[in-house]
């Protein structure tokens, strides 16, 4: 995801691709590009080799447990992360705060360990072990955290393309709350919150 969580080189994106991300995903205007971009990342790449990693299944969390059981040998072992339900918490706070009219999208609904335990064992895992840590992220402005959600694919609040003028009033609403409330400790920009899943299953 280039978030930067394993501490890793590949795990984090340059300036330079970065750079490229935001040309390749427009964040002004709301308009998608005409073809998808084929360019990768040392952070997109990495997922290509060890684990999964199935942005839909972060954001859903269906319909992926029997298939996985399926192509494991028999005592295999699944190794995977998700983010959890506290994960961009102060995100949520302040749209909620500045969204009074309820004019923005509803905030992303990320599965609950109880939720990721029942499906496994409902598909037939077993031995399963889930650990949890909160990896607090800084950056340099709200609409800067909100272009990198929109850079990994992430959905949130800045994907609007009705009611523009409206919810852009609330998104500043929201910076300004944001910024208020979750000041970084080094006292330039701000924090957020990403509640990091381990999951380890066994066939």
């Amino acid at each position: 995801y280039g978030l930067g969580f394993m501490g890793k080189e590949w795990d984090t994106f340059t300036k330079k691709e970065l750079k490229r991300l935001h040309e390749d995903h427009s964040f002004a205007g709301n308009k998608r590009p005409k073809e998808k971009s084929a360019f990768t990342t040392r952070a997109t790449a990495a997922g290509s080799y060890d684990f999964s990693r199935n942005s839909e299944f972060q954001q859903w969390f269906t319909g992926w447990g029997k298939e996985a059981l399926r192509v494991l040998k028999a005592d295999g072992r699944l190794y995977f992360t998700t983010l959890g339900p506290e994960t961009l918490k102060e995100l949520t706070t302040a749209t909620k705060k500045a969204d009074t009219n309820k004019i923005l999208p509803p905030p992303i609904m990320y599965p609950n360990v109880e939720d990721i335990r029942s499906t496994l064992e409902r598909v037939g895992f077993k031995d399963i072990s889930i650990s949890r840590e909160a990896s607090i992220k800084q950056y340099p402005s709200f609409f800067e955290l909100l272009r990198t959600l929109k850079s990994i694919g992430a959905k949130n609040p800045s994907t609007l393309n009705q009611r523009g003028m409206e919810a852009a009033t609330v998104l500043k609403q929201a910076a300004r709350i944001y910024n208020e409330s979750f000041p970084s400790p080094s006292g330039h920009g701000i924090i957020a919150t990403y509640d990091v899943i381990f999951i380890r299953a066994v066939k």
